[in-house]
């Protein structure tokens, strides 16, 4: 399956800046289905390169799942854009993209955690189910508590080990914003952890 997936992907056509304008006015003003589908197709390798950044290491299963999320972020982006607003799709696409594949891990997350406190009276170690319960959770909330944006930065530069000026290539925007949004997210992140440290003293 994976083969067959990579094999359709090393089909796709990049297009050109003047292809692509042609394809949004003939999908936005004329309504023609298959320039939107053509946008699609052209726009899956984004959806592969950031769940692939995302997603190293991690189970085939749950590749193709990220996948499935950020090819339907990347469905409704095309639905969504306005090439009038002279924002690249690129920028619009890729910021859909990752918020929905990191949400769709925090919620996968959400999930995990409730599995492992319906089966916690199985684990002999009392103790340890705690800590790991407790760290779980620290993750779990840490992604809960930062903006779509800030997730994708963070992911990034954390993550991806991608430098702050490329970081702002790809997302559009200057080297000074990614840096105040890298700042708010890691306000938020202490605050957090302060938080959790504190809770964690607390109960010994």
């Amino acid at each position: 399956m994976w083969e067959e997936y990579l094999a359709s992907l090393s089909k796709v056509k990049l297009l050109s800046a003047e292809e692509e304008g042609r394809l949004w006015v003939r999908f936005k003003e004329q309504g023609c289905e298959k320039a939107r589908e053509k946008i699609i197709e052209s726009y899956q390798p984004l959806v592969f390169k950031i769940v692939k950044g995302i997603g190293a290491g991690m189970e085939e299963e749950l590749i193709f799942d990220l996948l499935q999320e950020g090819s339907v972020a990347l469905i409704s982006a095309v639905d969504e854009f306005d090439y009038h607003r002279g924002v690249k799709f690129y920028t619009f696409a890729y910021w859909k993209i990752k918020g929905a594949v990191l949400n769709y891990l925090s919620r996968k997350m959400h999930s995990y955690a409730e599995l492992e406190d319906r089966g916690s009276m199985q684990v002999s170690d009392v103790g340890e189910r705690i800590e790991i319960g407790s760290l779980k959770d620290v993750v779990k909330r840490s992604l809960d508590v930062l903006s779509g944006k800030e997730r994708a930065v963070i992911s990034s530069m954390f993550v991806d080990g991608m430098k702050p000026r490329d970081v702002a290539l790809d997302f559009g925007i200057s080297v000074s914003r990614v840096y105040k949004i890298k700042k708010r997210a890691m306000n938020k992140l202490k605050r957090l952890l302060s938080s959790f440290w504190n809770e964690w003293n607390s109960s010994d």
